[in-house]
């Protein structure tokens, strides 16, 4: 628990100003307040420091014996199957000490924002700075898939944080999500060679995120106000989650890099995502210029869900 509370600069800075202030409460209550009310409960310097001694060779001996005792005690099944629970304001932090060294990263979820605006473009930078190549695996909702999108913004608009989203969610809302990650990822997958990006489209959602690197497999809900779970390499669980992204993707469909063309997030225009749209063979009956707009704009905008 102390462990869980200390790696997190957060719940680390309430806990130590937490306990300097009962520390000092309990220190002029005991050599001023005291004193003053009973005068026989004075003491010296010498012996205040011999007391704290004592406490310190007394609360050390005890914290040793409970620790061996209780790592002796743990069954090893238990030790490998531990999960973290985690609020999360603690998420940000755990993602930028990923980030890294994260030599994989695979997520899958509904319609990516976070994993687009932030994760891919951190990936992406942290391989160029490394000169190293790392694996990206993607898979999120199928934005062809109508009755799984409408399903998805029903879902959405039930969280307790919809209401924090400046647009409400809906069908229009849900696939132009999903089309400006795909394609920022082809995008991507095209302009950095050292990420080994494959990108796949699911035909059902669920409630539960999965970011999966090299250091933790991080699970959280399609709403930011819910904790996640934290699950390291050698944890069972996390061996578990990497297993439930492989089925996923392998029921998925699978959508090939650009075949050609160059283009830059920064300069998207309708035109170029109708292209890259048309090549992959990704756009709806009724898809309008209005939509292309829509989605080129919200590439460009690379606007934070969480920031």
């Amino acid at each position: 628990m102390l462990n869980d509370i200390l790696e997190k600069s957060y719940p680390r800075r309430a806990f130590f100003i937490t306990v300097a202030a009962l520390l000092g409460i309990l220190v002029l209550i005991r050599y001023i307040i005291l004193p003053e009310l009973e005068p026989t409960v004075k003491t010296g310097l010498v012996i205040f420091l011999a007391n704290i001694s004592d406490g310190i060779i007394v609360s050390m001996l005890v914290t040793i014996f409970i620790g061996v005792f209780l790592f002796f005690l743990t069954p090893e099944a238990v030790k490998k199957s531990r999960i973290e629970i985690t609020e999360p304001r603690n998420l940000p932090e755990l993602f930028e000490k990923a980030f890294p060294v994260a030599e994989l990263w695979w997520y899958k979820g509904g319609c990516g924002r976070y994993f687009r605006t932030k994760t891919l473009p951190a990936m992406a930078c942290w391989a160029r700075r490394t000169s190293l190549s790392r694996e990206v695996r993607v898979v999120i909702l199928d934005p062809l898939n109508t009755a799984l999108c409408e399903a998805h913004a029903t879902y959405r608009r039930s969280t307790a944080s919809a209401g924090l989203d400046e647009h409400t969610w809906d069908l229009n809302k849900v696939r132009h999500e999903l089309y400006a990650t795909i394609v920022t990822v082809l995008i991507t997958q095209s302009n950095e060679p050292r990420l080994r990006i494959n990108l796949s489209l699911a035909s059902h959602y669920s409630a539960f995120r999965i970011d999966l690197s090299s250091t933790s497999a991080i699970i959280t809900k399609e709403d930011r106000k819910a904790p996640a779970i934290i699950c390291h390499p050698e944890n069972y669980y996390y061996k578990s989650y990497k297993e439930e992204i492989i089925l996923s993707e392998s029921q998925s469909r699978h959508v090939p890099p650009l075949a050609h063309g160059s283009y830059d997030l920064n300069y998207l225009d309708k035109s170029s995502v109708e292209k890259i749209l048309s090549d992959s063979k990704l756009i709806y009956q009724g898809m309008s210029e209005e939509d292309f707009d829509k989605i080129a704009i919200t590439c460009r905008e690379k606007l934070n869900p969480y920031e």
